[in-house]
């Protein structure tokens, strides 16, 4: 069977929207001042002012300098966003906007470190408990002073064809279909639910993925297990079995092969296609099978082949005759049979045409152009086995290149190897309670008493077989008999003894002037 591996992509119709409020993102937002919305963000750590950008840029905002470019406390380090205190309270802007005080004075940001090049060996300058400018390598895991643009959209900040919105205090980044994320960076996972089935591989694509069914499976999850027995591939009256990527076909009697093909006979081997050929190529197909096509020569064998496609089958398959202008013969070169069936107005000898079996009348034969497609029929001769696998002495042959082998059984047995003896007991041959013992092409019935013959059909007359006692009459009651003292007056009853009856019965008294012998 063919593999058949399908690949089906499912679409995700989705938009995805991500909205970045300045209070949502990292750290606290504080105000806004000069076009720049500034935050303070929790630091790990040392509060450096290396450990400051840091933490300033992995949140995605810019590091402020203290001051305008002619503060020396700035540097390319930082980013010059309008503050100009430089180390006279450095943030005194910002705090002003937000508490109307100086930084130290303002409790929103106690605790806050502002970045500050060539600085007391690298620290950032804070407020801590009404402090300013403490050393920031003196004090971990405190804030970072940052910064970000107000227009941020102008730096591009959502990728993967996402639309940058502004907002008061936020940006929103519309991610497209299959991207996440704060700035839509993050493609979707769509694999992630492991939608695919049945063993499949999922491949991630962008709002997509796609299911690579192994062998056997089909749909957009790989959720469908190929019904192989959808073409109705077996023949002759085959049931077909469905299994993952393949199917089996159950083979009524007489049938053999993967699909129910092949029709072993008398004579050999009979193949039927399950495709319908021109006469040329089917005549190649049977060759390179190892046979021909039949020569039907019989009317036995053209009904063998009738009876042997299925009853309201359109099949109509070539045979092995070919018509000249004048002249029919066979494969085998042989003048066409007198037995051959043809119907009405056929054969025709005008042109040169082919033969086959038409299943509209009967499958008798008709004639057509050669170059038709048609079914067809190979028949190949048996040879002997070169190993015997039938049993209880059945004969093997082969046929089609050893495609096939064939057991011969001898009468009583039965089965493709000749390894089942027939129960001729099946049938209850044996009458009137008679017990069957099965025997190799035979069965003997062992008959109650009172009936004999073959099959315990003969009711037996057992007076005839038995004498009473002191001359009494006896009585034949089918399957037990009564002997009766009659007129004989006795001198008290008759007692039973193991005199009274014949071996296998049991003496039972009726009365004070007879018994009874029964089986016993």
């Amino acid at each position: 069977m063919s593999q058949m591996v399908k690949m089906w992509t499912l679409l995700f119709l989705t938009l995805a929207l991500v909205a970045c409020p300045v209070q949502s993102q990292a750290g606290t937002y504080l105000t806004t001042y000069l076009g720049y919305d500034y935050f303070k963000v929790p630091a790990t750590g040392q509060m450096s002012s290396a450990n400051v950008k840091v933490t300033c840029e992995r949140a995605g905002y810019v590091t402020p300098c203290s001051g305008d470019r002619n503060c020396h406390f700035s540097s390319d380090d930082c980013v010059q966003t309008g503050l100009t205190r430089c180390s006279s309270y450095p943030m005194n802007e910002v705090s002003q906007v937000l508490c109307g005080r100086y930084p130290l004075q303002c409790p929103a940001f106690d605790g806050v470190y502002i970045f500050m090049a060539n600085w007391r060996s690298g620290s950032a300058c804070g407020v801590e408990n009404g402090d300013m400018c403490m050393t920031g390598n003196n004090y971990n895991n405190r804030f970072a002073f940052c910064a970000r643009d107000v227009h941020v959209c102008s730096s591009a900040p959502c990728q993967n064809g996402a639309t940058c919105q502004d907002g008061a205090n936020s940006l929103t980044c519309r991610c497209a279909p299959g991207y996440t994320g704060l700035h839509c960076e993050t493609n979707i996972d769509e694999c992630s639910s492991d939608p695919c089935q049945n063993g499949a591989v999922c491949q991630d694509g962008v709002n997509s993925f796609t299911c690579q069914c192994v062998p056997g499976y089909t749909g957009t999850l790989c959720e469908t297990d190929i019904d192989e027995c959808a073409s109705s591939p077996c023949l002759g009256g085959g049931t077909c079995v469905d299994h993952v990527n393949g199917y089996s076909c159950v083979c009524p009697k007489g049938r053999l092969g993967d699909k129910c093909e092949t029709v072993p006979y008398v004579d050999g081997c009979l193949l039927f296609s399950s495709d319908a050929v021109s006469y040329p190529k089917a005549s190649q197909e049977c060759q390179t099978r190892g046979g021909h096509l039949v020569d039907v020569k019989e009317a036995e064998l053209q009904r063998l082949i009738a009876d042997s496609i299925p009853t309201g089958s359109d099949v109509s398959p070539w045979i092995g005759l070919k018509l000249s202008p004048g002249v029919m013969t066979y494969a085998d070169g042989t003048s066409v049979s007198g037995q051959l069936q043809w119907s009405a107005s056929e054969p025709t000898t005008s042109c040169e045409l082919c033969a086959y079996l038409d299943s509209t009348d009967n499958h008798r034969a008709k004639t057509d152009s050669c170059t038709e497609r048609h079914n067809y029929v190979c028949k190949s001769d048996p040879k002997p086995c070169q190993r015997n696998i039938c049993y209880n002495n059945g004969v093997c042959s082969t046929c089609f290149n050893d495609s096939y082998s064939v057991c011969s059984c001898p009468d009583g047995y039965q089965g493709d190897l000749c390894n089942i003896d027939i129960d001729e007991c099946s049938s209850n041959p044996c009458q009137n309670g008679g017990t069957c013992n099965n025997g190799v092409n035979s069965y003997v019935c062992h008959c109650t008493i009172g009936y004999g013959g073959t099959n315990c059909q003969t009711d037996l007359d057992l007076c005839a077989q038995v004498a009473c006692p002191f001359n009494w009459q006896c009585q034949d009651q089918g399957n037990h008999f009564i002997c009766l003292a009659g007129t004989i007056r006795l001198a008290k009853p008759y007692s039973c003894s193991s005199a009274s009856c014949p071996d296998g019965m049991y003496c039972r008294e009726e009365g004070p002037a007879s018994f009874s012998c029964r089986a016993g």
